[in-house]
């Protein structure tokens, strides 16, 4: 942090900084090093899905204090299902992949996705996706607050792993060969490459 003003800079006041997190010499005994923290947390795919369902959940929160657009809080689930499968894709051993996995089937579990086995597909519960989000946000803020290995252990084993229903799409999709993401073509690149050929 530099200097002691930096810090205090950063997190307002030491005293709401401990407020947070009792101390700052417990916070840094956990998180001293990048190293220490992945440590604490099992592995970083913990870390990568506080981000994504922690944003989810703000999302919501603003819609509920009237700062954002209520109507368009079910496309913004729906995306997440979908953008979820998306990360899962370029594999599980990594991260980002394990952190949506987890997301996935916590939010399955907990009832806010749900799985039709005739039609071999997931969809959004609207009823319940809020409750479950909130609650995994719980669950994974606790655990790293608390510095709790075992807990952050026991999540990644239980939920990084890609369910049989999970694997058949992700098999469909290579074997349709839908593309994992897409490359823009910009008019404006177009016009340059035609400018620099002009040059040549």
């Amino acid at each position: 942090v530099s200097t002691q003003s930096t810090w205090e800079a950063v997190v307002s006041t030491q005293s709401t900084w401990e407020a947070v997190v009792s101390t700052q010499s417990t916070w840094e005994a956990v998180v001293s090093t990048q190293s220490t923290w992945e440590a604490v947390v099992s592995t970083q795919s913990t870390w990568e899905a506080k981000a994504d369902i922690a944003s989810l959940w703000a999302l919501q929160y603003l819609m509920d204090v009237g700062k954002l657009d209520k109507s368009k809080m079910r496309s913004y689930y729906v995306t997440f299902l979908a953008s979820a499968f998306r990360s899962i894709r370029f594999g599980i051993h990594e991260a980002h992949g394990k952190g949506q996995a987890i997301q996935l089937n916590y939010l399955w579990d907990e009832g806010g996705f749900v799985y039709d086995e005739a039609t071999g597909r997931f969809a959004v519960d609207f009823e319940k996706i809020g409750p479950a989000v909130a609650k995994l946000v719980g669950v994974i803020l606790t655990i790293q607050g608390t510095a709790d290995r075992k807990g952050a252990e026991g999540l990644v084993a239980k939920y990084a792993v890609n369910r049989p229903p999970v694997q058949n799409i992700l098999t469909r999709l290579a074997t349709e060969k839908v593309p994992i993401d897409i490359q823009p073509i910009w008019q404006l690149d177009e016009e340059l490459e035609k400018e620099q050929d002009l040059h040549l």
